[in-house]
């Protein structure tokens, strides 16, 4: 006699009527955290992205980008008005940046400037974790982020967000080798 349990097939379809509809994720929702002190690890990344890890009509990017505190404490002694006009010149940034690229896959994108000075004791590996968990009220089903390959004597003192997204996130990380390929 066999005591093995016996192995059921279903399709999709038919697990998606048996359990809620918030159990499968039709869309993919891709956060693309963005460097935009590095035109080149963002285009490498989001290049990346676009070419294995959307479906055309049924993915969206989120593209963060997080304002480092030197940057915002440019804008700061002039008022909140002009930090926020700070983010918007970062979001129009990354339109430009990306906008064309998107739109020829057929993807569908937003764009998020966040100032890390806001965020006090906050880090952008941490912004970027607590992010992926929302997406207008949906959780994100992956992070594409860049390998930005420091040395190991500037990854020592300044850390590595990279690996710091990676121990921490709560959904699947793709890390994207920026470094320039040898022939």
């Amino acid at each position: 006699m066999n005591n093995e349990a016996p192995i059921i097939v279903k399709t999709t379809e038919e697990m998606e009527t048996e359990l809620p509809s918030a159990t499968f994720i039709k869309e993919r929702r891709i956060l693309v955290p963005i460097d935009i002190s590095s035109y080149h690890h963002s285009k490498v990344s989001t290049e990346f992205v676009l070419k294995h890890l959307i479906k055309p009509k049924e993915s969206i990017i989120h593209f963060l980008t997080i304002i480092p505190r030197k940057e915002v404490s440019v804008y700061s002694s002039s008022g909140a008005s002009q930090n926020a006009s700070h983010c918007k010149a970062a979001e129009l940034l990354i339109e430009k940046w990306f906008k064309s690229m998107c739109e020829g896959k057929k993807v569908a994108f937003t764009i998020e400037a966040v100032e890390l000075a806001k965020m006090s004791n906050r880090t952008i590996s941490s912004i970027i974790c607590e992010r992926c968990l929302r997406f207008s009220g949906q959780v994100y089903t992956l992070i594409a982020l860049a390998a930005h390959n420091k040395s190991a004597i500037a990854e020592f003192f300044l850390g590595s967000v990279c690996k710091s997204v990676v121990s921490n996130a709560c959904i699947p990380v793709c890390v994207v080798n920026t470094a320039p390929q040898s022939v």
